[in-house]
């Protein structure tokens, strides 16, 4: 009886060394784009509560707390988001989710536009969050 050496067709190594010489195409520019447009809007998101609440801290009066709760919002509005969504997404699918979320995040966004008072825009901020 001959013995024949293992098959390493599926380690981890031979995959990797796979994905190192494939060349990007359409797909993975496009993939690219999407990932990098998302990010900047992270990104967008987390640095405007401190813009904000500069801009706003004259012509609102607005007290240190009102300011940090300006920031805060986001975060704390991204946090639940995550927990909330993620239980979603596993029940409904990811990319509806995805939807679900980037219509909130537009809608309350443009809401935060209109906010007439402090407490409207921290809400809005933690419903965009």
């Amino acid at each position: 009886m001959t013995q024949t050496a293992p098959s390493t067709a599926g380690s981890p190594t031979s995959v990797s060394r796979r994905l190192e010489v494939l060349r990007p195409g359409p797909w993975h520019r496009r993939l690219t784009a999407i990932v990098g447009v998302g990010a900047f809007f992270d990104l967008y998101e987390v640095f405007l509560g401190g813009v904000l609440a500069a801009a706003l801290a004259e012509p609102w009066h607005l007290s240190h707390t009102q300011k940090s709760w300006i920031i805060a919002a986001g975060f704390l509005g991204m946090f639940v988001g995550a927990n909330v969504m993620s239980l979603l997404a596993d029940r409904f699918g990811r990319r509806q989710m995805f939807l679900v979320n980037l219509g909130m995040y537009s809608a309350f966004s443009l809401l935060c536009a209109a906010a007439p008072d402090v407490n409207w825009l921290v809400a809005a901020r933690f419903l965009a969050g």
